[in-house]
C-alpha cells in the first residue's frame, strides 16, 4: 500500500522553503525523484503518528481534504516542512538547516502526541477514547454479566487471608 502524500509533490517543497533555487529536476541535487522519497518517508513518519494517536492518514486526504480540511492542511504542512528539512541536509549537510525548521517539527509532533486529534483541527474523533484493555482490544465483552466471574484474585499477601 503507497503511503498517503497528501497531494505533495517536489514542486510543492521547492515553492514554499527553497523558492530562489532552481526547481528540482532529474539533474539537481537532489534530485526531484529523491525528494520524492523524501516526502514519502515524511509521509510514512506522520501516518505512524497519527495511527498512535488512532487517527487514520487515509480518511484525511481520501477527498483532499473535502471532510476535514484544517486537519488535512495541517498534515500537508508537516510532511512539507519535514521533507524541506531533509532536503536542506542533503543539499547542505545537517548543520545547515535552520534551528526554527527543527523546532518547529518538532513541536507538531508533540502537539500530536499531547493533544491527540484535537491537535488537527478538525480530524475525526477517534473510534474509541481512553484506555484500552485485551477484552475490548479483542471485542472479547460478551455483554452477559452471567459469564463474569466472582472469583477475587489475591493480591497483598493480606487478601489471601
Amino acid at each position: 500500500m503507497p503511503v498517503s502524500i497528501f497531494s505533495i509533490e517536489h514542486a510543492d517543497i521547492s515553492a514554499h522553503y527553497f523558492p530562489s533555487r532552481t526547481a528540482f529536476s532529474a539533474s539537481t541535487k537532489p534530485t526531484a525523484a529523491a525528494v520524492g522519497e523524501m516526502i514519502e518517508a515524511e509521509s510514512a513518519r506522520l501516518a505512524g503518528a497519527l495511527s498512535a494517536i488512532d487517527v487514520s492518514a487515509s480518511t484525511l486526504s481520501t477527498d483532499a481534504g473535502a471532510s476535514y480540511p484544517a486537519a488535512y492542511e495541517w498534515c500537508r504542512d508537516t510532511i512539507r516542512l519535514g521533507a524541506a528539512i531533509r532536503v536542506m541536509q542533503a543539499i547542505a549537510g545537517a548543520g545547515a538547516v535552520p534551528e526554527f525548521w527543527v523546532t518547529q517539527l518538532e513541536a507538531r509532533y508533540k502537539a500530536l502526541a499531547d493533544n491527540g486529534f484535537s491537535a488537527l483541527g478538525d480530524a475525526p474523533r477517534p473510534s474509541q477514547l481512553g484506555p484500552r484493555s485485551h477484552v475490548s482490544a479483542h471485542d472479547l465483552d460478551r455483554g452477559d454479566l452471567d459469564l463474569l466471574s466472582d472469583v477475587i484474585p489475591p493480591f497483598r499477601k493480606n487478601d489471601a487471608q
